[in-house]
């Protein structure tokens, strides 16, 4: 009789540990979590003579050739922000920085990675239930940091950027980063 007692409390007590492990990974609680991120570059078209980048179509690229500062215009890196909980958030941040990869002109063997050269972030006033956010980051300093790189003899190798959401006090999901990196041909 006791082994079946023992049986018994022993199915118990997992069904009672099942319930708030289901309940941590409900929906409910998960919210808004980042879910893709990568870099982009502006697809050229014939005939265009200005551009308008806010209506311009981006591409998903995973290296570009950045042969003068201006060229670091066409590229864009993108997030993804989704909301997977059942109730609207309101009031997301995002947080992010650019650091590149860079070498002496004459010395390209010797690269490593620099400190962020740039850190900003950018605000999701409402995500509904199920609804997801395509978020552009926007590396304008970018063609003055190849300006400076390229007079002071450095050369890019390799951009990255690292992006993550902003916790808040009562947050029970796990901080998340994303990030992505794009090479920079020759």
């Amino acid at each position: 009789m006791s082994r079946k007692r023992g049986g018994i409390f022993a199915a118990l007590l997992a069904a009672a540990l099942a319930v708030p492990a289901a309940r941590a990974e409900s929906p409910a609680s998960r919210g808004v979590v980042l879910a893709r991120a990568g870099w982009f570059a502006l697809r050229p078209r014939r005939g265009l003579k200005t551009l308008d980048l806010r209506r311009a179509h981006f591409v998903p690229i995973q290296e570009i050739e950045i042969s003068t500062p201006r060229a670091a215009q066409r590229i864009r890196p993108r997030i993804l922000a989704v909301n997977k909980g059942t109730a609207p958030a309101e009031g997301i941040l995002i947080r992010y920085d650019f650091a590149m990869k860079i070498a002496p002109q004459s010395d390209p063997k010797k690269a490593a990675w620099a400190v962020p050269f740039m850190m900003d972030e950018w605000r999701i006033p409402r995500l509904l239930p199920d609804e997801s956010k395509a978020v552009p980051l926007d590396p304008e300093i970018l063609r003055q940091t190849l300006s400076r790189l390229k007079t002071a003899g450095f050369v890019a190798e390799s951009l990255r950027f690292e992006a993550m959401l902003e916790p808040r006090a009562g947050d029970e999901r796990p901080l998340q980063t994303v990030s992505g990196e794009i090479g920079f041909k020759p």
